[in-house]
């Protein structure tokens, strides 16, 4: 990553796209739910999520923690805290009257990824399953594999997986065992793990001094707008943006690339 230099008075500076006072909308909205990596707060990729709400979605987030504090464990224990603080947070959202329960979807990034996973295994209502690099496709499959409620026949909804730059880090595993998903795979070309974040992207568009980031994260946000849109709302815009080449979708294929396995 490059070293993106920014102060506290240029975020405190920086313009935001929030509505004051913004009228609400009386209707019901499909919900999403996203999982941050390792030990990392809510807003982790509070870019993406804005981004998907302006959209129509409604966008729930939990910070990452583990099953006996704020730290999460790198075991399966610490997978299951954070499936379980996933399922509180949906059933208190579906109390909520303009929440599409019919309608959901679920995004990951890294260690998060696997407990969208195992909670769309546990939870078939989730019909959209999107994973940002997540663990399982690398050194995590192994772990992921001993969960009790792992079962990949299980995941049969579409599945959109976003990977890292670093080609020979992973035989994507776990994406070859779904045999009855619609799978989606691509490779952001300039990124680097980290980098599937909101802050990297954030900082680059304060001072522009690189635009691989920006570039980069919005691929990621329009493939996985694009994604949801295909099979939460069946448009059929939506769905040839994942038929098209990048340059058709207004992408560099040095930026982002469709991956065939």
């Amino acid at each position: 990553m490059k070293n993106l230099t920014v102060s506290v008075d240029d975020i405190l500076q920086a313009p935001t796209k929030a509505v004051y006072n913004a009228a609400p909308v009386h209707r019901k909205f499909p919900v999403i739910l996203y999982a941050p990596s390792l030990s990392k707060p809510a807003n982790q990729n509070h870019m993406a999520c804005e981004y998907l709400a302006s959209h129509g979605y409604i966008v729930i987030s939990a910070a990452s923690a583990g099953q006996q504090g704020q730290t999460m464990t790198k075991d399966t224990a610490g997978i299951m805290a954070q499936v379980r603080d996933l399922e509180y947070m949906m059933a208190q959202a579906s109390r909520i009257p303009t929440v599409d329960t019919a309608r959901m979807g679920m995004f990951g990034f890294s260690w998060g990824s696997m407990a969208t996973v195992i909670y769309q295994m546990r939870n078939q209502n989730v019909k959209a399953l999107a994973c940002w690099d997540g663990s399982m496709e690398y050194q995590d499959y192994d772990l992921i594999k001993t969960a009790s409620d792992f079962n990949p026949a299980k995941l049969t909804v579409p599945y959109l997986y976003l990977c890292n730059q670093n080609e020979d880090w992973s035989t994507f595993p776990f994406f070859r065992s779904l045999a009855k998903s619609t799978k989606h795979l691509y490779r952001l070309k300039k990124l680097e793990h980290a980098e599937f974040t909101a802050y990297w992207s954030f900082y680059a568009s304060i001072k522009p001094t690189t635009s691989y980031q920006t570039d980069s994260y919005r691929a990621i946000c329009h493939y996985t707008l694009s994604f949801f849109d295909a099979y939460l709302k069946d448009r059929k815009k939506a769905k040839m943006v994942l038929q098209h080449s990048s340059e058709e979708n207004g992408f560099s294929s040095e930026t982002i690339a469709k991956l065939s396995i």
